[in-house]
């Protein structure tokens, strides 16, 4: 048994001797390997850290969005969905805690305020004072709408950030005082 692993001790140092010798006298040809291992390792570090940021990117927007949302959309102009549809899903899901329409469309907007003339094409959405409710989420400055003001359809905008940004500029507290929350559309 001693002699087996003798003969291994030799034979390893025999191979790491050779290896070095290669080493010694092919300088720039181990140089070189050396810089193109460490370069291949290198790249497949960024690649998987890439990947790796990109996937948490995706799971942040799923999560921002809920696990616990489904949305049902008709692409078709035979079958119209309308708050009686939202309200028949509202009774016939139990686990749903909340229900919203929405209707979308891209439309031009413009604000004349001491004469800018300011103009954006925003998203438009309509929807349901549940949208906080469904989409987690908060109003930086202002009021979101009320339901009375839905039940009565009042004319409320809400403004995201980058519609503010595009109409009124840059975009500060003070000045989200008289133009977010609650703004006549009409």
């Amino acid at each position: 048994m001693l002699g087996t692993i003798w003969g291994w001790l030799v034979r390893l140092v025999a191979g790491l001797e050779v290896a070095f010798d290669g080493v010694r006298t092919g300088g720039l040809r181990s140089v070189l390997t050396v810089l193109g291992v460490s370069i291949g390792v290198a790249s497949v570090v960024s690649l998987l850290a890439v990947g790796q940021g990109a996937r948490r990117a995706v799971a942040a927007q799923y999560q921002a969005l809920g696990t616990n949302v489904i949305s049902i959309q008709s692409h078709s102009g035979m079958i119209r969905l309308t708050r009686a549809t939202a309200a028949t899903l509202a009774g016939g899901v139990p686990f749903a805690s909340a229900v919203m329409p929405v209707v979308g469309l891209s439309a031009p907007v413009r604000w004349r305020m001491m004469g800018s003339g300011a103009s954006a094409s925003p998203t438009v959405l309509g929807v349901t004072p549940a949208l906080l409710h469904i989409r987690k989420a908060k109003i930086a400055a202002g009021t979101f709408f009320n339901a009375t003001e839905e039940r009565h359809a009042l004319d409320v905008a809400v403004l995201g950030h980058s519609a503010a940004v595009g109409l009124f500029g840059v975009w500060t507290r003070s000045a989200s005082r008289s133009i977010s929350g609650r703004c006549p559309s009409g």
